[in-house]
C-alpha cells in the first residue's frame, strides 16, 4: 500500500523517521560494513601498517596506485554508478505509474458501464423489480470482474472459491454451478469468462427490453466493458514482464564494486578514523536505498508499503457501485430557489457557507 505522508512545516524532517515503507534500514545494512572496512584501513594507514616497514608494507598502496594520485578515475566510475542508478530508478517510477493508470483505467471504464446500464434501465417500461434485478445483477458481477482483475494483478491465485466471490457486493452473486466453473478455470482466464458472462446479460435484458435504447447509445456498454479489458492487459504487461535481467543485473554488479572501492578512497580523503566512517557510509547507504526502491516499484502490485492498495481499490469500487444502488439515485434533482435548500447542501458537502 502507498504511503500517505504530509508535507510542510516540519513534516520533511519528521518523515525522516516514519518507519512504514522505509527502504534506508535497508541500504544501513549494505553500507555498514564498508563504513567499518574505511574506518579499519583509516586505522591502519594511520598506524603505517599498509606500506613502508608496516604488516602490510608490500602492497605499498601510496606509492603504485595511480588512483590516489589522481581522481579522474573514481569520478568516472562515480558517474557511471550514478546514470546507471538514475535511470534505473526512473524507469521503476514509469512502470509504477503505468500500473496504476491500468488499474485507475479500467475501474472507471466498469463504472461507465454501471453507470450506462442503470441510467439505460430507468427508461425502459418493465417494471422496477425487473429494472433493480438488472442494476444488482450487472453490479455484483462488475464488482466480481473488477476483484478478479486487481486478485490476478496481484498474482493471489491460492484464493479459495469463498474469497474469490468475498470481493463482490456480497454473497448471491453467483448460483452453485457458476461458482464451480470460475473456481475451475485457470486464474488467468477468470476476468475473460466473468467479462462474458457481462455481454450476455446484457444482450438479454436488450431482447426482453429491460435495456430499451438506440443502439448507438446501448453499444457504449460494450465499448467501455472491452476498454476495460484492454486497460486490465496492460496491467498484466507490467505485472508479466520484468524489468530487463542483464540491466538489474549490471546495476547490482556496479554497486557491488562501489561497495569495494569507496572504503578505499574514502579513507584516503579524511582526516580521522570518525569522518572515513561517516562519509563512507553515507555515501553507500543512499545507493542501496535507491536499489532496493526500485525493486519495490518494479513489482507494483504485490503487498508491500510501498505498493499499490489492491484492497482498497476493490473496496472503493464496490461503493461506488452501491451507490448506484442507493434509494434515490435513479432520480435526478429537480431545480430549487430556496437559500436554505443551497445553504443546507453546501453544509452537508463540507463547504462554508457564506454568511449574509
Amino acid at each position: 500500500m502507498v504511503v500517505n505522508y504530509p508535507t510542510g512545516g516540519l513534516s520533511p524532517f519528521l518523515n525522516l523517521f516514519r518507519a512504514r515503507g522505509n527502504v534506508y534500514w535497508k541500504g544501513a545494512v549494505m553500507a555498514f560494513p564498508c563504513a567499518c572496512s574505511s574506518a579499519l584501513l583509516k586505522i591502519a594507514m594511520s598506524n603505517g601498517l599498509l606500506y613502508g616497514n608496516g604488516v602490510f608494507g608490500f602492497m605499498n598502496w601510496s606509492q603504485d596506485h595511480e588512483i590516489f594520485k589522481n581522481s579522474s578515475p573514481w569520478t568516472g566510475f562515480l558517474s557511471l554508478v550514478v546514470f546507471l542508478m538514475v535511470f534505473r530508478v526512473a524507469e521503476a517510477n514509469k512502470r509504477f505509474f503505468q500500473a496504476a493508470s491500468a488499474c485507475f483505467g479500467f475501474r472507471s471504464q466498469w463504472l461507465d458501464v454501471a453507470n450506462s446500464v442503470s441510467a439505460f434501465a430507468e427508461h425502459s417500461k418493465v417494471s422496477d423489480a425487473e429494472k433493480m434485478l438488472l442494476k444488482r445483477r450487472t453490479m455484483r458481477l462488475l464488482s466480481l470482474l473488477h476483484g478478479l482483475a486487481l486478485q490476478q494483478l496481484g498474482n493471489d491465485s491460492s484464493g479459495s472459491t469463498h474469497e474469490i466471490l468475498m470481493v463482490s457486493l456480497g454473497p448471491g452473486v453467483l448460483d452453485r454451478d457458476s461458482a464451480v466453473l470460475v473456481a475451475s478455470v485457470a486464474p488467468a482466464r477468470r476476468v475473460f469468462l466473468v467479462q462474458h458472462w457481462i455481454q450476455i446479460l446484457l444482450i438479454q435484458a436488450i431482447k426482453s427490453g429491460v435495456l430499451d435504447m438506440q443502439p448507438a447509445m446501448l453499444s457504449r456498454c460494450f465499448q467501455q466493458l472491452g476498454n476495460g479489458k484492454v486497460s486490465y492487459t496492460d496491467g498484466l504487461r507490467i505485472r508479466e514482464i520484468p524489468f530487463p535481467f542483464p540491466y538489474s543485473q549490471t546495476c547490482h554488479l556496479m554497486l557491488c564494486a562501489y561497495n569495494i572501492c569507496c572504503p578505499i578512497i574514502i579513507q584516503t580523503w579524511t582526516s580521522t578514523t570518525l569522518w572515513s566512517f561517516f562519509f563512507c557510509f553515507f555515501m553507500v547507504m543512499p545507493m542501496w536505498a535507491l536499489e532496493y526502491f526500485a525493486s519495490d516499484l518494479d513489482l507494483p502490485y504485490r503487498h508491500g508499503a510501498n505498493t499499490l492498495p489492491i484492497g482498497e481499490f476493490q473496496q472503493r469500487f464496490n461503493e461506488e457501485l452501491g451507490q448506484l444502488l442507493a434509494p434515490g439515485a435513479e432520480k435526478p434533482p429537480t431545480e430549487s430557489q430556496e437559500e436554505d435548500d443551497l445553504a443546507s447542501f453546501l453544509k452537508a458537502i463540507g463547504e462554508p457557507v457564506a454568511s449574509s
